[in-house]
């Protein structure tokens, strides 16, 4: 067997940090409508998107780095169509889900382990998927 080839402990423990978070939005965005909880959000992707509050793609968006702005202004530019400001909010979740399940389940998880991860993805991050808000994914 190779040294660097998972074992099957290992390979369910990567499963459960990739899927459970990947499940979560899943779970939100089939039974759920995903809404703005306030006005920040749509603004900055009028921004982004350059409709609206300007005449093309801004990447000086409130309460981002101008780097990513710059990112997120860029694929705008490239294919407008597409809701790329929600990707990225549904990206950072995504990895910000999957950080807090590889930093709870260790190489020996036991069932609380990962009943505590599965209870905080329904009762904290599933909200966060439903109503984004870019205040509380940045936090």
């Amino acid at each position: 067997m190779d040294a660097f080839e998972p074992t099957a402990p290992q390979r369910w423990r990567w499963l459960l940090i990739v899927g459970l978070p990947g499940l979560t939005a899943l779970l939100a965005h089939t039974c759920f409508t995903p809404r703005f909880q306030s006005n920040d959000d749509p603004g900055m992707v009028m921004l982004a998107a350059g409709y609206g509050l300007g005449p093309r793609p801004s990447p000086f968006l409130i309460f981002m780095h101008p780097l990513l702005g710059q990112f997120l202004s860029s694929l705008y530019g490239m294919s407008p169509s597409v809701p790329w400001y929600a990707l990225f909010m549904l990206g950072v979740r995504l990895l910000a889900g999957m950080a807090i399940a590889f930093a709870a389940l260790d190489r020996r998880s036991t069932l609380q382990q990962v009943g505590l991860v599965v209870i905080y993805l329904l009762a904290f991050d599933l909200s966060g998927h439903v109503c984004p808000q870019f205040s509380r994914t940045a936090a």
